[in-house]
């Protein structure tokens, strides 16, 4: 069975509930993952949003390891194609809100169930899906304060599980697609651009007010994000994985130490927790791309006392934005590598629950 997953505003692996949707339609066979090329909408756009653009979808099939089919044209016509090009059974995408884009999805739908395809909405590319927040009589909110306040009581659900394996399937790239995409990204007199993908987003500069002092580590577990605080009211953020329920630490502590390529020694508990997955590594495990300590440790000390908690890197880093460590603060190696070189011995922390 083949299912087509159609990527819109949603350029991510991390926190994608159509992608769990379609990776699960799925089963034991194959996960098409496309991006159409709408000249309707990409001749429109200027030069800089075209490239920036191009950039993401360009990360996007970096992060599904250059699998990400790219179609060129109307999506009522070539997602369809698709679809009967690979043997689809299901096209999955986000659920789309704006006028325009409702329109779109309902003519693609009808075309794909002419065909007995099956089209999947989950989810939205927002934390609360647009219509959801109303006030007392059903109707929109009006007034950003009270709407506010509403959203923040209605809440969100946590970020969706990321898949550990895809079975990914490529089908062949529209040549035109190619083209545009690489014409955006060689347009004269552009701009500096931030790092595009979700690497870039992870780690960004962000006005952040707090009461500590500029250097300081503040981890919000709740947020799955560490702060390191600057000058003027910003800080540099970063996604992390943190502890799992019953497991997260808090407190304040320093930096004791800090390693490159560090080895990884389980601790007792964690050895009683899951005796199969850590006894075999009770003595410990050598630096390396397995161990999951990652490419760098921060050690976490309270005076000359090692807490055991560490912020480090990992080998599994679809668990950033997850709550699923044995305590341990995680980034992906490349944040961790860029902290490790801005932090110095004695940095202080804050972990908040």
């Amino acid at each position: 069975m083949t299912s087509v997953l159609w990527f819109r505003r949603d350029l991510r692996r991390r926190d994608h509930p159509a992608l769990l949707a379609a990776r699960e339609a799925a089963g034991d066979g194959d996960l098409v993952c496309a991006f159409v090329v709408d000249p309707a909408l990409w001749d429109g756009g200027g030069a800089v949003r075209r490239a920036w653009l191009a950039a993401n979808v360009r990360a996007l099939d970096e992060a599904l390891d250059g699998t990400l089919t790219l179609l060129h044209g109307d999506p009522r016509q070539v997602v369809p194609a698709l679809a009967e090009r690979v043997g689809a059974s299901s096209v999955h995408v986000s659920r789309e809100t704006t006028p325009a884009g409702v329109r779109r999805d309902a003519a693609v739908r009808d075309r794909l169930g002419e065909a007995g395809v099956d089209w999947v909405e989950t989810g939205t590319p927002y934390a609360v899906g647009p219509g959801l927040v109303t006030n007392g009589s059903g109707d929109p909110y009006k007034v950003f304060t009270p709407f506010a306040k509403a959203w923040r009581r209605h809440g969100w659900p946590e970020p969706a599980a990321t898949p550990r394996t895809l079975p990914l399937r490529h089908a062949r790239n529209d040549a035109d697609a190619t083209a545009a995409l690489e014409a955006a990204l060689t347009a004269s007199d552009l701009p500096e651009m931030p790092t595009p993908g979700e690497e870039g987003a992870l780690r960004r500069i962000v006005p952040y007010r707090t009461a500590e002092y500029p250097g300081t580590l503040v981890v919000d577990t709740r947020e799955h994000a560490l702060f390191l605080v600057m000058e003027g009211g910003e800080a540099l953020r970063y996604g992390v994985g943190v502890g799992r329920e019953g497991l997260a630490w808090q407190g304040r502590a320093t930096v004791g130490r800090k390693a490159e390529w560090p080895r990884w020694t389980p601790t007792r508990d964690m050895i009683a927790r899951e005796p199969e997955r850590n006894a075999p590594w009770a003595g410990g495990m050598p630096p390396g791309l397995e161990n999951p300590l990652g490419a760098r440790a921060l050690y976490l000390y309270r005076g000359t006392q090692d807490t055991l908690y560490r912020i480090h890197g990992t080998n599994e880093p679809w668990s950033i934005g997850q709550s699923v460590s044995s305590g341990c603060i995680r980034m992906i190696n490349q944040d961790v590598i860029d902290l490790y070189r801005r932090v110095p011995l004695g940095a202080p922390v804050v972990v908040q629950l």
